[in-house]
């Protein structure tokens, strides 16, 4: 999920309010991995990434006129997806290079990134 932080929001905040807002689930545990900034020469947007833990699932919560696939993937079938193209926005990718690196994922061995491949 990805959402805009409001003027003043903590984007810890922003987290738990898109993760609810648009997949329906609510996190007992959130960790701080990283952050982008995808457009530096000419934009001051940054992406903050987070993980989630021990999730509940409660019922989105979409905006008016959103509509949105949620699916669930293994790590193995993320990887392949990013490996042959198929995700190719700039977060995803990015964002499972930083869980993989910060030991985010249970199975960071086999992500290959974890030894700077």
């Amino acid at each position: 999920p990805a959402g805009k932080i409001d003027p003043g929001e903590d984007p810890a905040t922003t987290a738990a309010r898109e993760l609810l807002e648009e997949t329906g689930y609510t996190a007992e545990r959130w960790s701080h991995i990283g952050t982008l900034h995808p457009l530096i020469t000419y934009s001051t947007e940054r992406i903050e990434i987070y993980t989630a833990d021990a999730l509940t699932f409660v019922g989105a919560k979409l905006d008016e006129g959103e509509f949105i696939e949620i699916l669930s993937a293994t790590l193995e079938e993320a990887l392949a997806w990013i490996d042959r193209g198929e995700l190719t926005d700039v977060k995803t990718p990015c964002s499972a290079c930083c869980c993989c690196r910060a030991g985010r994922w249970p199975l960071e061995d086999e992500c290959g990134w974890r030894d700077g491949r």
